[in-house]
């Protein structure tokens, strides 16, 4: 079980540590309301049934006031309806209320952990005895760009050299791997003309990293003989932290173990979050306008060069792109949310297998899919 931390005597944790001791994990953390005593919340939690549970008491230096819903962006009325930011959103249990609450009160209440694809393989290149360094790192208040541009910086690289998997939050505790290349770039030359550099120890990276980028905390660093690339992740562990509850700590509990129950047989929709569009959608309007630059009949040859040339080779236009492309998913799923068709397949929408064939769109190819037959298999049929 969770480690039990409740204010109070040592005598009111025992007790409550035992009132618990018998009942279901759910993976739930609950954080102590200042409004109510240990024993008040105790007796209240020894009803419900859960176990696994860690009550914290919270900082009393953390307490903001709840924060002002993000604003819609600027844009005509045909252009409102493509833009959805999260207050908009539909919910898949909007009969069960809420607990209301704030999260990223401070960074390390929303911790994100990135689960690796891959592991290390320990080699190095036979020739040259080069490698790359997938170096684990936990930090704080800080993107992902831009600690892998701190990271190019302290080993002598460009960014581009740098590996990583996918973008993390920034105002968040996030733990996540990059991979350094051991062969460091150089602009000075030798003797003959040649490019100066040399390969990095183990060793030197990590005082390399720790000096150029102070509270960076290094989990781990690993020989790999390739470049770590996007997406060699399953994906990532969140915990989250909830403060400022509207109800007491034991009924939002309940109410969440009810939320839980409900989602765990209808699913939810997985929405991509509001820091991915920027915090009134502007990053996501820039990629509409990119787009459409692209293609405007009138603007001249070279506008549409550059605004194609953006998107191609510009890391914040290709951000920007995936951020409209992101909330063009938020705006169809909801969609379905609201027509109640969200657990359900239509006509024109396409379906992956267990085993990961993507099935076509027309109504024969969805009984095919239903029935468990391959695209080849119903072609025999025929």
């Amino acid at each position: 079980m969770a480690q039990l931390t409740p204010p109070g005597t040592a005598a009111a944790a025992a007790a409550d540590a035992a009132d618990l001791s018998s009942l279901p994990s759910l993976g739930f953390e609950v954080l102590q309301s200042p409004s109510e005593t240990a024993a008040e919340t105790a007796e209240a939690l020894a009803s419900l049934p859960t176990e696994g549970f860690e009550i914290l008491e919270p900082p009393a230096d953390t307490a903001p006031a709840e924060p002002a819903p993000p604003a819609a962006p600027a844009a005509s009325s045909s252009l409102a309806s493509w833009f959805r930011l999260s207050p908009s959103l539909p919910y898949s249990t909007p009969s069960l209320p809420g607990v209301g609450g704030s999260i990223k009160a401070i960074p390390a209440h929303f911790r994100v952990t990135e689960n690796l694809q891959v592991s290390p393989d320990g080699r190095r290149d036979p020739n040259s005895n080069s490698c790359h360094y997938f170096l684990t790192v936990t930090r704080e208040g800080m993107n992902t760009a831009d600690l892998q541009a701190a990271l190019a910086r302290a080993t002598g690289n460009k960014p581009v050299d740098v590996g990583v998997c996918g973008l993390k939050d920034k105002h968040a505790r996030c733990t996540q791997t990059f991979s350094v290349p051991s062969l460091r770039r150089s602009s000075e030359k030798g003797d003959f003309g040649e490019l100066k550099g040399g390969d990095l120890s183990e060793e030197e990276v990590k005082a390399a990293v720790s000096a150029a980028v102070p509270g960076l905390t290094i989990e781990s660093l690993a020989i790999n003989i390739c470049k770590l690339r996007r997406n060699q992740h399953s994906g990532n562990t969140f915990r989250i932290v909830l403060t400022n509850l509207d109800v007491p700590v034991a009924e939002a509990l309940s109410r969440s173990l009810t939320i839980a129950e409900a989602l765990a047989t209808m699913g939810w929709p997985n929405y991509y979050g509001d820091q991915r569009f920027g915090a009134t959608g502007g990053t996501a309007l820039r990629g509409l306008k990119l787009l459409q630059a692209c293609q405007d009949p009138a603007a001249s040859a070279k506008a549409r060069k550059k605004a194609v040339a953006a998107l191609q080779y510009a890391q914040a236009g290709k951000f920007a792109a995936s951020a409209y492309a992101s909330m063009q998913f938020n705006v169809w799923l909801a969609r379905r949310m609201e027509k109640g068709t969200f657990d359900e397949a239509e006509e024109g929408d396409l379906l992956l297998r267990p085993y990961g064939d993507a099935l076509g769109e027309s109504p024969g190819e969805l009984e095919a899919a239903a029935s468990g037959l391959s695209r080849k298999e119903k072609k025999k049929q025929k």
